[in-house]
């Protein structure tokens, strides 16, 4: 009964903890895009790596400006709000660049 209760209780802890990293994630956001980029998808992945799972997160973002986009990316790794940044090489369609920006969530 004793292991019961403390498993679930991890689990809400983590979901908690899991809930408060996205919150932070996109209040963070915010104060640091561009009024010229456009967020088109979040999404949020588990990766494994050395037996931790780390929440994941990719962002999908759109502008008519290349150097917005860059701005956006140099803003979330000086910011740190997401731990490991990359992201993929603009591709542009017609009049508008799209990027995908990867990170993992910050531990809060």
């Amino acid at each position: 009964y004793k292991t019961n209760l403390q498993n679930t209780s991890s689990t809400l802890e983590t979901k908690n903890s899991r809930k408060n990293q996205i919150t932070s994630l996109l209040n963070q956001i915010v104060y640091i895009i561009p009024k010229e980029v456009q967020l088109t998808e979040i999404k949020n992945t588990e990766v494994n790596s050395g037996g931790n799972t780390t929440e994941h997160i990719t962002i999908y973002a759109q502008s008519t400006k290349y150097e917005q986009l860059a701005y956006f990316k140099a803003q979330m790794k000086s910011k740190n709000i997401l731990n490991n940044i990359t992201s993929t090489e603009g591709t542009k369609d017609g009049d508008t660049v799209r990027i995908a920006i990867e990170g993992d969530l910050k531990a809060y």
